[in-house]
């Protein structure tokens, strides 16, 4: 069974649009800036829709803000297929990691007795699910098949396109509305800042010069299923797998990562593909354990993070670096060269024979590999590429 995404629709805060997103990243301009004397990659101007002044309480976050934005350019693929295989047959799943996390904790300061009361204790609960994103785009469109979310932390964006596969190879459902999103919130920043991983630079990785991640915010959503379009990529190999090696940080040996590196290439029966958008998160242990991954597989390969220009954006990274790789392979349409995203950083790199993206860098992108590594020890893969005829 062969699997198809959509157009896909991301936002971030170097574009709310892929053309614009596309063309920062090629460009090398960054979205991260100085907050409070914290660098994040933040929305400055998040639309409040009006939509949302008739929402249940529980789904007015920011997260559902940003999602609701990724959705509107997706709006009408979402509704051909809804046309196409009826409600019941759309399924949804949403990686995130924050959902109402911020909403909560401006109540519960504003209200000692916020949770003493049984409608508002409701509403906490509702809001904290980490299936809030899921349930909305749900309610959003009226659907009536499964909605919920994943929350593996940097993997999840990747793992909501695995469990779509799932759920239509199974016959459970027969396309999934799928993809990430997060909004920057205290808590979040505070977790990281607390494991002394955020820079107060710029984020900077695989260089000498590093000092650690920005945090950034976005969203990008797909709609899968095996019906290819004009205006879809095939999924050409899918692997996930878990080393447990540690709460936050991979194993230095890079084992697990080499064996589904090894894994997704046969899949989908290639030696090798034509980019790879890294994890690339700035810090000693991803880098370490990245650039031999990139050394063994992707050596001869045009490769960057994307994380350097618009931050980590947590749940949704999985699922914009995909629509990264997706937006270059349509863009290659006919053997054209297509500008890369510019891997941002002082030159001044650690690590010997990496091709890292400069500005001005252009190729032919018919294949496309995105790897995203989560704490916990968990791995995700994803190479993209152009349909067949």
């Amino acid at each position: 069974m062969k699997f198809y995404l959509s157009k896909s629709s991301m936002i971030c805060a170097i574009g709310d649009d892929n053309d614009t997103i596309m063309q920062n990243l090629a460009q090398e301009n960054s979205g991260i800036k100085s907050y409070d004397n914290i660098m994040l990659a933040k929305i400055d101007e998040l639309k409040n829709d009006e939509i949302f002044k008739n929402l249940k309480p529980e789904f007015k976050t920011r997260t559902n803000q940003i999602l609701y934005l990724a959705l509107k350019n997706l709006d009408d693929q979402i509704k051909f297929n809804i046309q196409k295989y009826g409600k019941e047959n759309i399924a949804v799943i949403i990686g995130t990691t924050n959902t109402g996390v911020d909403e909560n904790f401006k109540d519960l300061k504003a209200q000692s007795d916020f949770l003493q009361k049984g409608e508002q204790k409701e509403l906490f609960m509702a809001r904290n699910s980490i299936s809030n994103p899921a349930n909305f785009v749900r309610e959003l469109y009226g659907l009536s098949s499964l909605a919920y979310s994943v929350s593996t932390a940097c993997t999840s964006g990747i793992k909501t396109i695995i469990e779509g596969m799932y759920l239509i190879k199974n016959g459970i459902c027969k396309a999934v509305i799928c993809g990430g999103t997060d909004g920057l919130n205290s808590l979040c920043i505070a977790g990281f800042k607390s494991l002394d991983i955020l820079s107060d630079e710029k984020i900077n990785p695989f260089s000498l010069n590093r000092k650690g991640t920005n945090l950034g915010e976005g969203a990008c959503v797909f709609v899968l299923s095996t019906d290819k379009s004009g205006e879809s990529v095939e999924i050409l190999a899918a692997k996930t797998n878990n080393d447990a090696f540690h709460i936050t940080k991979p194993s230095q040996t890079c084992d697990l990562q080499k064996i589904l590196a090894k894994e997704v290439l046969k899949q989908a029966n290639l030696s090798g593909v034509d980019y790879v958008n890294l994890h690339g998160t700035g810090t000693v242990s991803n880098d370490t354990m990245e650039s031999l991954l990139i050394k063994e597989f992707f050596k001869n390969t045009p490769v960057s993070s994307t994380k350097s220009l618009m931050g980590h954006t947590l749940g949704a990274a999985g699922a914009i670096e995909l629509g990264i790789c997706a937006e270059l392979i349509l863009a290659s349409r006919q053997g054209k060269k297509v500008p890369l995203p510019v891997h941002s950083f002082d030159k001044n790199c650690e690590f010997e024979a990496i091709n890292f993206v400069k500005k001005g860098d252009k190729a032919v992108v018919k294949t496309a590999l995105s790897s995203s590594f989560a704490f916990g020890g968990d791995n995700a893969m994803m190479i993209l590429g152009e349909c067949d005829d």
